[in-house]
C-alpha cells in the first residue's frame, strides 16, 4: 500500500487576516493616518479592509485630528472653479495647490461644503450632487418626486452616529426633506412643527448642529433669524438674531460656538463678532477686534484699497481670522489674524492658475476675471462614498 500523501487528511489551515494579526481598534488608528487615495485602493485589497474604511466608527476616527486644508471656490462668467491648498509643515507661510478639480456648472453661492464634500443642485434644480474633492467623485442623490424643484440644500455631520445628512427645501411651500447619506436609505420628510420658515444662504454645521440664516416671509423680505437644526435628532429650533444684525456678513466657528463675523473691513482697522452663547435664551455676546496698523504692509497695490478688496471669510481651529483678497491674484496668498497676540501673518499660495481668455475686444489673451465666493481654512478630507 502507497503511504498517503502528507496533504491528505490534513486539515487546511485557514488563512490568516489583518484582523487576526491586529486589534480592530489599532488598525483604525494605522488607517486613520492615510490619505484617503491611499484608502481608496485598500478597500480593493479585501472585504474586511472595506468594511473597516466604510464603518461609520472609522468615519469619526478618521476625521478626528486631521490637518485642515484651504479650500478655495472662485467664480468665473460661466462657472465656478474649485481648488484644494495644504499648508506646509516646514514653512507656515507657504501653502501648495494639492489639487485642481474640474469646473462646475452651477450657482457655487448655493453650495454647502463640509469636510471636503460639495452638496449642490443641478442646473435644473430637480436633483442634488455630492462631490467628494478628495476622491473626486461625483454622487448623484436619489431624485424627488417628479416636477419638484430643489430650493435649498445643507450638508450635515453627526458626529456621534458618524453620518452625513442632506437637509432640502422643496417646492414652493416650506416643505423639508432629509437623507441619509451612505446607507441606502431614500428622502423622507421631516416636520418643522412651528417653525414654518424659509431659509436664506449662509449656512454652517457645528458640532452635529446645523445654522442657517431664515426668515418667515415667501418672498425673503422679513426680518430674518437663525434656524437651528440638530443633525441627529433632526429636529428645528428657532434662534433670534442680535439687535445689531451684522450686515456683510459671514457664519463662522468661534471657540466651538456659532458666531457671525463682518466681512467688511472697517476704516480703522476694526471687525465686529457676534458670538452665540446661549441659544435658548437668544444671547449673543459682541466682541470687536482691531487689526494691527502693519497689517496693509503685508498686502498687494496700494494700502488704501486693502480696505476694500480684502474681507473676512473664516476662523479657523486655532482660532486665527483668515482674510483674503476679494477675486484671484497671480501670486495669490491669505492673511491669518491672531486676536490674542494682535497678529497677522501672510501665506503664499502657489500653484493657483489664473484662467486666461480672449478678450474680442482688445484682441490678445488676458487673464479671466475670477471672484472669490468661498474659502475654508480648516476642511479635512473625507472617505465618504470611497
Amino acid at each position: 500500500m502507497e503511504p498517503t500523501p502528507p496533504s491528505l487528511g490534513v486539515r487546511k489551515r485557514r488563512k490568516k487576516t489583518i484582523s487576526d494579526l491586529l486589534p480592530i481598534d489599532l488598525v483604525m488608528q494605522i488607517f486613520k493616518r492615510l490619505p484617503v487615495k491611499t484608502l481608496a485602493r485598500l478597500i480593493c485589497v479585501s472585504k474586511l479592509c472595506a468594511s473597516i474604511i466604510r464603518s461609520r466608527d472609522f468615519m469619526k476616527v478618521f476625521l478626528t485630528n486631521r490637518h485642515g486644508r484651504l479650500f478655495f471656490t472662485f467664480k468665473r462668467y460661466k462657472d465656478s472653479i474649485l481648488f484644494t491648498a495644504s499648508l506646509q509643515t516646514l514653512n507656515p507661510c507657504e501653502a501648495s495647490v494639492a489639487m485642481t478639480h474640474p469646473a462646475f456648472d452651477v450657482d457655487a453661492k448655493n453650495c454647502s461644503y463640509l469636510h471636503g464634500l460639495i452638496c449642490y443642485a443641478s442646473a435644473c434644480a430637480s436633483r442634488v450632487l455630492v462631490y467628494n474633492s478628495s476622491t473626486r467623485k461625483l454622487t448623484t442623490l436619489p431624485i424627488f418626486q417628479p416636477g419638484t424643484p430643489v430650493r435649498n440644500h445643507f450638508l450635515g455631520y453627526d458626529g456621534i452616529g458618524g453620518v452625513y445628512k442632506v437637509l432640502c427645501r422643496t417646492g414652493p411651500n416650506p416643505v423639508f426633506q432629509i437623507m441619509t447619506l451612505g446607507d441606502g436609505s431614500s428622502w423622507k420628510t421631516v416636520n418643522v412643527g412651528q417653525y414654518s420658515h424659509f431659509p436664506l444662504k449662509k449656512h454652517i454645521c457645528i458640532d452635529g448642529v446645523l445654522y442657517y440664516e431664515a426668515c418667515a416671509d415667501k418672498n425673503l423680505k422679513g426680518t430674518a433669524f437663525i434656524m437651528r437644526f440638530d443633525v441627529r435628532s433632526e429636529s428645528f429650533e428657532r434662534v433670534k438674531m442680535s439687535g445689531d444684525n451684522v450686515k456683510c456678513s459671514a457664519m463662522v466657528t468661534y471657540e466651538g460656538k456659532l458666531a457671525i463675523i463682518s466681512k467688511v473691513i472697517s476704516a480703522d482697522g476694526s471687525v465686529v463678532l457676534w458670538v452665540l452663547e446661549d441659544a435658548v435664551k437668544h444671547k449673543w455676546l459682541k466682541k470687536v477686534f482691531v487689526l494691527p496698523n502693519s497689517w496693509t504692509s503685508l498686502v498687494q497695490g496700494q494700502s488704501t484699497a486693502a480696505y476694500w478688496f480684502h474681507r473676512f471669510v473664516d476662523v479657523n481651529d486655532a482660532g486665527e481670522f483668515v482674510l483674503a483678497p476679494s477675486s484671484v491674484r497671480i501670486r495669490h496668498y491669505v492673511l491669518f489674524y491672531d486676536p490674542k497676540r494682535n497678529s497677522m501673518r501672510k501665506v503664499a499660495v502657489n500653484g493657483i492658475k489664473v484662467p486666461i481668455r480672449y478678450d474680442s475686444n482688445r484682441r490678445f489673451n488676458r487673464p479671466d476675471s475670477c471672484s472669490l465666493l468661498h474659502l475654508f481654512s480648516s476642511q479635512v478630507e473625507s472617505p465618504m462614498f470611497l
